[in-house]
């Protein structure tokens, strides 16, 4: 009977020894700031950054010599 109160015991304290401690701090909380995708920040056009893609078209966007020298190739495999 001693030994299942020492039990006991020692389990209730590591319950309460594993616990979330309550502190008196308070956490500062930081502003997020959120960028949508596919866009760049006012700092980094500064700095001469640009998009590759507008997300809607194709336009700027071209083909290398490689690729296009395949679809030629290939569509007079097709003729």
């Amino acid at each position: 009977m001693k030994k299942s109160y020492l039990v006991g015991i020692a389990l209730l304290s590591l319950v309460w020894a594993c616990g979330p401690k309550e502190t008196s701090e308070t956490a500062e909380v930081a502003e997020e700031v959120v960028i949508p995708d596919n866009s760049l920040s006012d700092e980094e056009k500064a700095q001469g950054w640009f998009l590759l893609f507008d997300g809607t078209s194709m336009e700027g966007w071209r083909l290398s010599m490689v690729i296009l020298l395949r679809l030629i190739g290939s569509s007079k495999m097709v003729q």
